[in-house]
């Protein structure tokens, strides 16, 4: 049901940005979940909406999977951001203000590589 219903929402972007925003989804339910919990949870939505939108599923998937590695955006996102945290004298916000650049662009590369690798259905 989730997927057919993200699945016409997302009928009028582009493959490319559909990947950023399925990139997106991922970096920041992992700021609540683990890495492993939001791809088990979010990858069969991923694959599912794949078709309908004419993409391979792997592109989906693997933007996805990368975007749920990628937790820069706060100390809570990863057990590394944690033990930096105290120790190195970071604020809350400084994840966000180096992450949130960070995450933007590891979001355009993944997509951009995902389209090439896997171009579609």
């Amino acid at each position: 049901l989730a997927a057919e219903t993200f699945a016409p929402l997302l009928d009028n972007l582009s493959p490319f940005w559909i990947l950023v925003f399925v990139f997106g989804a991922g970096a920041i339910v992992t700021q609540v979940l683990s890495d492993a919990a939001t791809v088990v949870l979010l990858a069969p939505i991923a694959a599912r909406m794949a078709e309908p939108l004419g993409l391979a599923p792997e592109a989906l998937v693997a933007s996805l999977a990368i975007g749920a590695v990628a937790a820069f955006l706060t100390p809570l996102g990863h057990h590394g951001n944690l033990l930096v945290y105290g120790p190195g004298g970071y604020r809350f916000g400084d994840f966000f203000r180096v992450g949130a650049p960070l995450t933007v662009a590891f979001a355009l590369i993944t997509a951009f590589v995902a389209l090439r690798l896997w171009p579609g259905v």
